[in-house]
């Protein structure tokens, strides 16, 4: 199964949006494939995002849009694919834009977009994502955390009970080493 991907920016009376699309090589069932478009500005900052919309059944292809942006600037537009693996029983994501699926919208007042740091600017944007998502991870895990010691009040104390229990034993492995490593030196 082979899936290919666009993105690119569009211009409408309203203002300019982001659309992408994604599509497999074959139909697949509904929800296999999503994709989501997203909006960045000349600096690389993310201004706009579109739902996440998944295929019908038996389609192959999904599209994704995003809400106008009426403010002067240069914007390019780029996709978040989620394709699912039965494999591993969940989505794979990947984020894709290319040269080609890079269309450029600017005003007057915009500057030029520098064509040499296309590369970095794509790079910086996928490390940017990446840590968005790992922080949005993290949060979510903070807040189920934080949901469970209200509903569980104990388990707030079992956790530090646990945080002092694993520092203790980390001492009393260090006192240990130290000591192994004072009989050698007496010994030797």
């Amino acid at each position: 199964m082979t899936y290919t991907f666009r993105a690119q920016i569009n211009s409408s009376p309203n203002g300019v949006y982001g659309s992408a699309s994604a599509k497999s090589s074959s139909p697949l069932q509904a929800g296999n494939l999503g994709i989501l478009a997203y909006v960045y500005d000349i600096s690389g900052k993310i201004v706009q995002t579109s739902d996440i919309i998944y295929n019908p059944n038996h389609h192959s292809t999904a599209l994704s849009a995003t809400d106008a942006i009426t403010a002067p600037g240069t914007y390019y537009c780029g996709a978040a694919i989620f394709v699912y693996d039965p494999s591993i029983g969940d989505y794979i994501r990947r984020y894709a834009n290319s040269d080609a699926e890079l269309l450029e919208v600017s005003t007057a007042s915009a500057p030029a977009f520098p064509s040499k740091s296309l590369d970095s600017l794509k790079r910086r944007h996928r490390e940017w994502l990446e840590e968005l998502e790992a922080e949005r991870e993290a949060e979510i895990a903070e807040q189920a955390r934080q949901a469970i010691e209200q509903m569980f009040p104990d388990a707030a104390a079992k956790r530090e009970l646990e945080r002092i229990a694993r520092e203790k034993a980390e001492i009393e492995a260090e006192i240990a080493e130290h000591a192994r490593q004072a009989t050698r030196q007496l010994h030797s």
